[in-house]
């Protein structure tokens, strides 16, 4: 699997993470459950899905489903110490990291990693409103 290294300072250290690209069934999984984020927050799928639009979506959402989206994202995130590269669960990111804003940092650099793609193309509105279309209707999909 690709793998991105990134750098973050927390408290003054400078800190090291490796970003490890999902699979490509979790990585479909994800996206719809962010379509169907979007379609319950804004009830529309012409939204300009930018990285505003998508931290509105994940706040509108109930604390223990905005919780597993970003642990889902975390998932594919490891911290890089002298001894090896270790998993950033929860355990492991509140030993590594002090300062909350770098939580944030560490979940876009994810979602970067594993969807900038999108973002970049511009292809991220057409997949999201593809994928909202299909939950309205109950049909597959169509992705150009």
């Amino acid at each position: 699997m690709e793998k991105t290294k990134f750098k973050l300072t927390d408290q003054g250290k400078e800190k090291t993470f490796s970003v490890t690209k999902m699979d490509a069934l979790k990585a479909a999984n994800w996206s719809l459950s962010l379509a169907s984020i979007g379609f319950n927050a804004f009830g529309d799928t012409n939204v300009d899905w930018n990285t505003d639009a998508i931290l509105k979506a994940l706040a509108q959402l109930d604390s223990p489903k905005a919780s597993e989206l970003r642990r889902q994202l975390r998932e594919s995130v490891s911290v890089v110490t002298n001894l090896g590269e270790f998993p950033l669960d929860d355990a492991m990111l509140c030993q590594h990291i002090q300062e909350f804003q770098n939580v944030f940092l560490i979940e876009a650099e994810a979602f970067k990693v594993n969807f900038g793609f999108f973002i970049a193309g511009g292809g991220l509105k057409s997949l999201i409103s593809s994928l909202t279309s299909a939950i309205r209707s109950d049909t597959t999909p169509q992705v150009s």
